[in-house]
């Protein structure tokens, strides 16, 4: 038999031309396709259109039928936007020779059941098969962002680091909290100690740095002092870990005269430390600054202890007692009835941090580790030398003084409130 649309030489019986793809329905044992010679008129309204044209038009809508479903799995139900549209366009005007052909290869055999989808049509085997996978596949990766994101939601905690340097600020905040919320003290220290943040022996020599780079191109170092130390502002508990920089980061006066009036909380030297030096912090670490209570003599001159009052700051001076401990000045100053009132103003003003407490920082003389440089020249600083820096703890016993460090690490050095010294800070996360 020959193909009525190419004359290609077929195989009697054949219904569709393997040479063009043309649909061949025999009726009444003669050929016919889409130029049948043989059939019933097609205005007899007895029979219809002939099996010929009933049979092009069902397969040409099924074909189509299959367009809409290859154009869904493209598309992706709209996910894709513009991808759609042209994958469509492309698809509108393509020969639909070839999709027959694959049409015919899904189409169920003779007198197979075929499953009905809720518009009528058959459902498409091949965009349930894409879909699943895909959804598969999305919900694994979403799942292993959100893993990665938060540690599965904090199951993982932070890997462990072999020094401070190793961490960043994000997950040293995250070590903070994490011994923040510890049960006691002994936990807090085994949490550091899991965290390397501690020597072999528990202890805090100044070895567990990290450093800072500074707005400007100033490069800085600080080390940790101590762990579950410092009362939170907003009442929530301890701050985890607390911080103090070992170089002067610059040079500045307590007061722009000599005087203490109004002790910590009225000085300039806080104003600045809240607004232009936390301004050459890196983000990632001024972000993530926690305020605290700072208790200071915030009078100036007094024998009365009530004269300590408490202050909230992210960034704040060490206090004499913060650093020395216990202050006991029998030979510190010349013999004076006022001598033990003075003291007790200072024993008001925190407690000593871990650091100094485990290295035995002494109350007079040389402190290595208290002995500072400038990264910068102004006042009395120069930089890359060592320098005198500031305490927030004002004289009790005159008007015009503050206590300082001396460049031996003397904690007990004091000057005028107006001269520019290092500026020593501390912080806690």
């Amino acid at each position: 038999m020959l193909c009525p649309e190419c004359k290609a030489q077929l195989p009697d019986g054949s219904q569709v031309c393997d040479a063009c793809g043309a649909l061949l329905v025999a009726e009444e044992g003669a050929l016919s396709g889409k130029h049948s010679k043989k059939g019933p008129d097609r205005t007899d309204p007895d029979v219809g259109e002939t099996r010929a044209t009933w049979g092009r038009h069902s397969r040409d809508s099924e074909v189509e039928e299959l367009l809409d479903s290859i154009k869904a799995d493209i598309g992706l139900d709209g996910a894709e936007g513009e991808q759609d549209r042209s994958s469509d366009e492309g698809l509108e005007g393509a020969d639909l020779t070839e999709a027959r052909h694959a049409h015919e290869q899904e189409l169920p055999a003779e007198g197979e059941a075929v499953a009905p989808v809720p518009d009528g049509r058959h459902a498409s085997p091949r965009r349930t098969s894409r879909k699943v996978p895909l959804v598969l596949v999305l919900c694994v990766i979403v799942l292993a962002a959100v893993c990665a994101y938060t540690r599965c939601f904090g199951l993982l905690g932070v890997g462990t680091k072999g020094t401070v340097e190793g961490y960043s600020w994000k997950q040293l905040s995250q070590i903070s909290s994490q011994i923040s919320a510890a049960g006691s003290d002994e936990d807090a220290l085994a949490i550091a100690a899991r965290y390397h943040l501690v020597n072999d022996e528990g202890k805090l020599d100044g070895t567990q740095t990290k450093k800072v780079k500074l707005s400007g191109g100033l490069e800085s170092t600080v080390m940790i002092v101590g762990f579950n130390h410092d009362d939170k502002a907003d009442g929530t508990g301890k701050a985890g870990i607390s911080f103090m920089f070992c170089d002067a980061i610059d040079a500045h006066a307590m007061n722009v005269d000599a005087s203490n009036k109004g002790g910590w909380e009225s000085s300039e030297m806080r104003s600045w430390l809240a607004g232009d030096a936390k301004s050459k912090l890196p983000h990632a670490l001024s972000s993530r600054l926690v305020a605290v209570e700072k208790r200071t003599n915030n009078t100036g001159p007094t024998t009365d202890a009530s004269a300590v009052t408490a202050t909230a700051d992210e960034l704040w001076l060490l206090s004499f007692k913060e650093i020395a401990g216990d202050v006991k000045l029998e030979d510190g100053l010349t013999s004076n009835p006022d001598l033990a009132a003075w003291c007790a103003v200072w024993n008001q003003e925190g407690k000593q941090y871990k650091l100094f407490s485990d290295v035995g920082i002494q109350q007079f003389g040389a402190n290595g580790l208290l002995s500072c440089k400038s990264l910068v020249d102004g006042g009395k600083c120069s930089k890359d030398r060592l320098c005198y820096w500031w305490e927030r703890s004002s004289t009790p016993y005159t008007a015009e003084k503050f206590l300082g460090a001396g460049i031996d690490g003397d904690p007990i050095y004091s000057d005028n409130a107006n001269a520019a010294y290092g500026v020593i800070c501390g912080f806690c996360l």
